[in-house]
């Protein structure tokens, strides 16, 4: 049986509204109205992409801040804001940098590390659509998450050699294709 995401008390029965511990509603999801996606796909139809983006990006900080971090609907509302980005990418390169920094920013809160993967998959995104100054930005960016109170520091890109970070990860994009 599930445990509450926000107390991790006792086994609840799956069909529990209601957390008996610390009254919050208890199961991944539950805090999400799954209409969200629906206007957001009728934004997206009205050639309404920015605000798409924005109804979803809203939606996905609520779900990984600090006080209700439900991984499993950020994960889900996150696909959806790639997918989105797959499809418009011309419209979105910029939110697609500010959603990989942020997610960055997340995952030091809740890990002490930025992944080298999450940087990677921005930086691809920047750079398969002109964007290298982006992709710089984001490797500027993952360097000094890094660098924020841990010892001993882990390999990782510094602001010294970004351009032979972009190098390696433009190789990588080749050998993908």
């Amino acid at each position: 049986m599930p445990q509450c995401i926000f107390c991790e008390g006792d086994d609840l029965p799956e069909d529990t509204q209601e957390c008996p511990n610390c009254g919050n509603k208890p199961f991944s999801g539950m805090y999400f109205d799954p209409e969200q996606y629906v206007r957001a796909g009728a934004l997206e139809a009205e050639g309404k992409v920015d605000e798409a983006w924005a109804l979803l990006y809203e939606e996905w900080l609520g779900h990984c801040d600090i006080d209700y971090f439900d991984d499993e609907m950020a994960s889900e509302i996150q696909v959806k804001l790639l997918e989105l980005f797959d499809r418009q990418p011309s419209l979105l390169v910029q939110q697609r940098y500010e959603l990989c920094r942020q997610t960055m920013d997340i995952q030091f809160f809740w890990a002490c590390f930025a992944s080298i993967d999450t940087l990677k998959e921005g930086m691809k995104a920047m750079l398969k659509h002109g964007r290298e100054d982006l992709a710089r930005e984001l490797v500027s960016d993952h360097a000094s998450i890094e660098e924020q109170g841990r010892h001993p520091k882990p390999p990782h890109p510094t602001e010294d050699n970004i351009t032979s970070y972009i190098a390696l990860v433009r190789k990588e994009m080749e050998n993908a294709d």
